[in-house]
């Protein structure tokens, strides 16, 4: 079926409606790119760690940084613009039984850094988990919140020093 919402140069075709779903036409092939693969292969992964996890073989758990907030909340106006304090939240979501647990921090108290979610991450491991079982965090590709030496420093010191 030719494109009718598309450029007049395009040379893409579209299913007609004679089909319900893509895996009914015949001969139709999927293509993945590498990153897609990538990302199933993650959550295959992701997938078998919360068997393990919910089995007490390793206690898996996922982070994330939540949207900034204002505080207080207020409608646009002068006073918003003079009187506004970011909220941050740092969560740690345990993939087992749905525990979670909130860190809460305010402009005052300090960024949105790796020095902060490294603080996150060694207090819950110090407060929340015992040491007896492998454990596997899961995070986004948050490059201040995840990927930066700061927080692969703190995991690898704390490591160490428990011999986990």
């Amino acid at each position: 079926m030719e494109s009718h919402y598309c450029r007049k140069n395009t040379f893409k075709l579209y299913l007609d409606n004679l089909y319900k779903s893509v895996t009914e036409v015949p001969s139709f092939r999927f293509f993945m790119k590498k990153m897609q693969l990538m990302n199933l292969d993650i959550r295959d992964e992701k997938d078998q760690d919360k068997i393990k996890a919910i089995a007490g073989q390793i206690k898996a758990f996922t982070v994330d940084v939540q949207v900034v907030q204002m505080i207080p909340p207020l409608p646009a106006g002068t006073l918003y613009f003079k009187q506004k304090l970011t909220g941050h939240q740092f969560t740690v979501y345990n993939i087992a039984n749905g525990d979670v647990l909130c860190y809460v921090w305010h402009e005052g108290e300090g960024g949105m850094d790796g020095n902060i979610f490294a603080s996150c991450l060694i207090d819950f491991l110090q407060t929340e988990v015992e040491l007896d079982t492998p454990i596997v965090f899961y995070s986004e590709d948050c490059s201040a919140q995840n990927r930066n030496v700061t927080i692969t420093n703190a995991l690898y010191q704390y490591s160490v020093r428990n011999n986990v």
